[in-house]
């Protein structure tokens, strides 16, 4: 055998080992996977319970720059609308101070005691408030809002704008005060069939309308009329009567405290919807009687239940006012004829009475 020979069988025989060893360590390193079967079936995946939001409770609800809504717990002594259009619940919060802040707001509120002492406002914007139930009080804030009132509440403000004001003794009873605040106000009184609830009225200042519709009693209790400064009207609804006790003469049934002739005015009519228990009334005769000392005029006007019953007088108290006539006056709006000059003219009816209007254009 050659040298060459030889020394490639001897090479062969030292390499020889490293392959085998390389192969031992591989098998040391093989992970063994058991096979998995295709036809098991899959467990479901139990999902996760739902997440219950917490409960928003405290002396403080605040809302955010948002349009919200926020309800009051009887725990709840302060809640801030902040910005947006909000809506707030109030019940079962007593004294609490609630503001919606700027924006149009919703807000529904019910004191339920006489010595409630909480206050609710709309902040600015044009707010709806919602009102009934006893104690508390309410202001609209910045903005034309519109303020629905039943209830004995402690008071009620328009604020500054043109407010709307409707207070109905239906359900709740009456008697809140009510105040227009600055702005041309509109203030409405309406007392239940049967029920004479006097209230305290003062549109504040501004071009003001506070309507009143009211029946003739022989009681005592009868609504106070405040025009505050500016031209305001008044416009008064006998709607029946309640007298019982065989008088014909209801004394005095609505009181205006500054009722100035030649820039207020004062609409008397006859406006009956009581059914077959209160007859319609029809306006009759109307005389004026001025205080010796000045102090105050009477309007006095009889009315007739209906035919065969016995004619029953009523008085409309102007305090302070003096030189009134019967043309400062206007009574029975049966109908009214409104005609144009030969210019350029705009007309309008108001609709608030239900006899119809004519307007003329010439």
């Amino acid at each position: 055998m050659s040298g060459l020979a030889l020394l490639s069988i001897l090479g062969f025989a030292l390499v020889l080992p490293l392959f085998l060893n390389d192969d031992e360590d591989d098998d040391d390193n093989v992970t063994t996977v058991d096979p998995v079967d295709l036809m098991d079936p899959v467990s479901p995946v139990t999902p996760a319970p739902p997440v219950t939001p917490p409960t928003l409770e405290g002396p403080t609800l605040n809302g955010t720059a948002g349009d919200d809504v926020l309800a009051a717990t009887d725990k709840t002594t302060n809640m801030y609308g902040f910005a947006g259009d909000d809506t707030m619940e109030i019940f079962g919060a007593p004294n609490i101070v609630a503001d919606g802040g700027l924006g149009d707001d919703q807000i529904t509120y019910e004191p339920t005691d006489a010595a409630d002492t909480g206050s609710v406002t709309g902040g600015a914007g044009d707010d709806t408030i919602d009102t009934f139930g006893i104690g508390g009080s309410v202001s609209g804030g910045l903005g034309d809002d519109v303020i629905n009132v039943q209830g004995t509440l402690n008071g009620v403000e328009g604020g500054e704008g043109n407010d709307t004001i409707n207070s109905d003794s239906a359900d709740y009873g009456g008697g809140t005060p009510l105040d227009g605040g600055a702005g041309d106000d509109l203030i409405t009184l309406t007392n239940s069939p049967g029920i004479q609830i006097g209230s305290a009225v003062d549109g504040g200042a501004g071009d003001d309308t506070i309507a009143s519709e009211t029946i003739l009693n022989s009681g005592t209790t009868y609504d106070t009329l405040t025009g505050g400064a500016g031209d305001d009207s008044f416009e008064l609804s006998f709607v029946g009567s309640s007298l019982t006790d065989g008088s014909t003469d209801a004394g005095i049934v609505t009181t205006i405290t500054d009722f100035t002739p030649g820039v207020d005015v004062l609409s008397i009519v006859n406006q009956s919807d009581l059914g077959t228990d209160s007859p319609p009334i029809t306006l009759g005769n109307v005389s004026l009687s001025e205080a010796p000392d000045g102090s105050f005029t009477d309007v006095i006007f009889t009315t007739s239940p209906d035919q065969d019953a016995s004619p029953l007088t009523g008085t409309v108290r102007l305090m302070g006012t003096t030189g009134l006539t019967l043309d400062d006056l206007k009574f029975d709006a049966d109908s009214v004829t409104t005609e144009g000059s030969e210019g350029n003219d705009t007309l309008s009816s108001t609709g608030r009475f239900d006899p119809p209007d004519t307007i003329r254009g010439n």
